[in-house]
């Protein structure tokens, strides 16, 4: 009767328990002395074996014992009782549980078996233990489950460890502890939740679950809940693979909420984000592919603004098709705008496409390597202080393709640095908001160069501190032929063109009303009619145009200039002046 598992068990064991074996030869009664071998009930030190018999022992009550180990084709009836053991293990075995709980200080052998009735298992509650064991999986819980895990500093427990194990009630994995907590960590684990299922750290200062680590899986086909209620920033929740066939809530404080950091993961419905104390959630680290389905779309919690805390995506992609051509995908996690510093981030991070048109606020915003198949809208609410991870104060990398129309609006921050090293590409029209706030600046075209197959339209700002700029740092800037670029604004603000090459002609290109209006380096080769405050052009090429100065001052041009075609300079102020020094200018056909 005794298997191989058992003389493993004995040696494990404390050498002053005695073993006992369930044979159930008389009836389910657990008291009766006559159904164990040999003869008599268990105490509270015994190590007990329930063996496979005719009768399934029922609990009378609560007990305690040392070990408890269910042999394969064996069963036991907690009856909604809990058993307090040392270890347990079971292999090939059932679990009549019924609201009932196994409450151990350790696992050994764990696999293959199936838990009927709601089931709580409880590890290491106490946190009085350094190794915890783990589970190999192949188990089946039929009805809702509870894992309340007590992991220590450096102690690590995992379930499905080997193969997958299958949960078809509602489900929640707990770690009350500060270590590591892990669920399916094997290329042949996959996990599979029919039902809800929750992983929450629930430990007073840190805590860490791992979920498909070393290659495991997760499918989950009911809502996800991941709930972090520690306040370390070493603390976190990450799922590296799985399928999300519903919604999926995410609350946490602080730390880092990761999901889809290996092969692809998929989101089929909406992500609800409670972001309490600024953690992070991001999405595609690593060497991970995301997949957000069409139905899928992202909701901040209303009664719980996002103050602070980012939101990271890289290797991602949002799916859609005509039926979300003309409803945007909102990624908007500043609840509270015009911050004095940023602390609500959004990062685009490499390989990411939308298939859907997006609208994007944050205090910072950073963006590379992305592709924009619909519409977008940018709109940036914070100031440009140094965010950590390489991502440089108020600094867009560039390097995207933007398919539809695109709006980027600076309403708060200093500088917004757009193109900062690699340029983008603009297939449909484009505007560019810079609000009146102090010294906020969108700065465009840095770096490569930037090309515009579409109008491009400005709104300028109307504090004097406030502008819009192309190359300043040597990038350059290309407009297709028979587009427009065209300045709509009043005040004081400026805008200033550097290596900016217009194409064709015949369109004429109105920048009306502003504040000081500089020229650098630049062909127009289509008309272009000028207004503003203060003027200022310099080794350029223009054909046909028309600049008029109304403020006062003095205003200084080196020339250097080329005018093919008539020229018209107005000076409209009253005390103002226009000069042209080293002036070394060509006209071209006056």
């Amino acid at each position: 009767m005794k298997s191989g598992f058992t003389l493993l068990l004995l040696l494990c064991s404390l050498c002053v328990n005695a073993q006992k074996y369930w044979i159930g030869s008389v009836d389910t009664n657990w008291n009766n002395g006559a159904n164990w071998w040999p003869n008599g009930v268990p105490s509270s030190s015994d190590n007990v074996v329930i063996n496979g018999s005719n009768n399934t022992p029922v609990l009378p009550g609560n007990i305690g014992l040392g070990n408890l180990h269910m042999d394969w084709g064996s069963a036991i009836n907690l009856d909604g009782k809990t058993v307090t053991v040392w270890m347990f293990s079971t292999t090939g075995a059932t679990v009549i549980a019924n609201g009932g709980t196994i409450d151990a200080v350790r696992t050994g052998v764990y696999q293959g078996t199936t838990f009927r009735g709601a089931f709580t298992l409880k590890i290491n509650r106490d946190g009085t233990n350094d190794y915890l064991g783990a589970q190999y999986g192949a188990n089946t819980y039929e009805n809702d489950f509870t894992l309340e895990c007590h992991t220590g500093n450096w102690t690590t427990y995992g379930i499905s460890n080997q193969v997958g194990d299958l949960f078809l009630g509602k489900t929640t994995i707990k770690n009350i502890g500060s270590g590591w907590l892990m669920v399916a960590t094997n290329p042949s684990s996959n996990a599979t939740f029919k039902n809800d299922v929750t992983f929450h750290n629930a430990n007073s200062y840190e805590g860490r679950i791992q979920v498909g680590v070393y290659g495991g899986k997760i499918q989950c086909e009911k809502p996800v809940f991941i709930k972090d209620e520690t306040v370390s920033w070493g603390s976190y929740i990450t799922i590296t693979e799985g399928t999300f066939h519903d919604e999926v809530s995410i609350d946490a404080k602080v730390g880092v909420i990761g999901i889809g950091s290996q092969n692809t993961t998929t989101f089929k419905k909406n992500i609800n984000i409670t972001n309490r104390y600024g953690c992070v959630v991001e999405f595609g680290s690593h060497s991970g592919q995301v997949i957000f389905e069409k139905g899928s779309s992202f909701a901040i919690s209303s009664s719980v603004p996002m103050t602070r805390g980012q939101l990271k995506f890289q290797r991602c992609t949002f799916e859609g098709d005509a039926s979300t051509a003309n409803t945007p995908l909102l990624l908007q996690v500043d609840n509270v705008p015009f911050s004095n510093s940023p602390t609500t981030y959004i990062i685009l991070g490499d390989q990411i496409t939308f298939q859907r048109p997006v609208k994007i606020r944050a205090d910072y915003i950073y963006y590379k390597g992305c592709y924009f198949g619909y519409d977008v809208e940018m709109e940036r609410t914070g100031s440009s202080n140094q965010l950590s991870g390489g991502y440089a104060g108020g600094f867009c990398h560039g390097g995207s393709t933007f398919m539809g129309k695109a709006a980027f609006i600076n309403s708060y921050g200093d500088n917004w640095i757009l193109q900062g090293q690699e340029p983008d590409i603009f297939k449909d029209d484009v505007t560019f908001f810079q609000q009146s706030h102090p010294w906020g600046v969108l700065r465009l075209s840095y770096a490569g160069n930037t090309i515009y197959e579409g109008n491009v339209t400005v709104t300028a700002p109307t504090g004097t501190n406030n502008g819009v700029s192309w190359g300043e740092s040597g990038g350059t800037t290309q407009l297709a032929a028979g587009k427009k670029l065209t300045v709509n604004s009043t005040g004081y603000g400026w805008i200033s063109l550097s290596n900016f090459n217009q194409l064709g002609t015949g369109t004429n290109h109105t920048l009306s009303s502003f504040g000081s209006f500089y020229v650098n380096n630049c062909t127009f080769a289509s008309p272009l009619i000028a207004e503003s405050s203060r003027l200022f052009i310099t080794n350029s090429t223009f054909y046909q145009p028309s600049f008029t100065k109304t403020g006062n001052g003095v205003d200084v041009s080196n020339g250097g200039n080329t005018f093919k075609g008539k020229v018209f300079i107005k000076n409209a102020s009253s005390t103002g002046q226009i000069q042209f020094e080293d002036q070394n200018s060509t006209i071209v056909n006056p």
